[in-house]
């Protein structure tokens, strides 16, 4: 089950509009919330990024921090025999009558949805995983969780091709002392 704009469905019957900006310009933002042993980590930080993050790209943040709390235990509920997940929520801008870069109010489109977060054998924490570094091209709001992932995809392919688990970018200028 996933939250989709004020209904609990099914995943496989969530869709959205071609005509939501989050599908058409990747006008959104979105948080990860770690849940281990049914409990939420880091909720009240979560939560203020998440609203940091709108607050930056002027969405209204569409429902109070009680009910953000409510949603997500739903949605963990669902998958109870999961103890340990990660909650997805995204929410963009919205629909809009025409695609334009500009926009007017509209009302925000709300996604929640939960994955599993597979257990870690400890011996592999130790050994640690490979990565490569490569430049950080994002966007300079990079510490707003924008839903435009495009550089973090390519990077992430780029790993995984290299049989690298992750991609640390960095901003050069920042260490060549610019």
């Amino acid at each position: 089950m996933v939250y989709l704009n004020g209904n609990f469905i099914p995943k496989e019957k969530a869709y959205i509009s071609v005509m939501d900006r989050g599908f058409l310009f990747g006008d959104g933002v979105y948080e990860v919330f770690p849940v281990y042993n049914k409990k939420i980590i880091g909720f009240e930080a979560h939560l203020s990024r998440l609203q940091d993050g709108l607050d930056a790209i002027n969405i209204k943040n569409p429902h109070s921090n009680d009910d953000w709390k409510s949603l997500i235990k739903k949605i963990i509920s669902f998958n109870i025999k999961n103890a340990n997940q990660a909650i997805y929520l995204q929410i963009s801008r919205g629909c809009d009558q025409n695609r334009k870069h500009t926009y007017d109010e509209l009302n925000p489109t709300t996604y929640i949805q939960s994955s599993l977060i597979g257990p870690r054998e400890k011996n592999s924490l130790f050994k640690g995983k490979s990565a490569i570094t490569r430049e950080d091209i994002r966007w300079l709001k990079s510490n707003t969780k924008a839903t435009s992932l495009l550089a973090n995809t390519l990077y992430a392919q780029e790993a995984k091709e290299n049989n690298a688990e992750e991609a640390i970018l960095l901003r050069w200028c920042c260490y060549r002392g610019l």
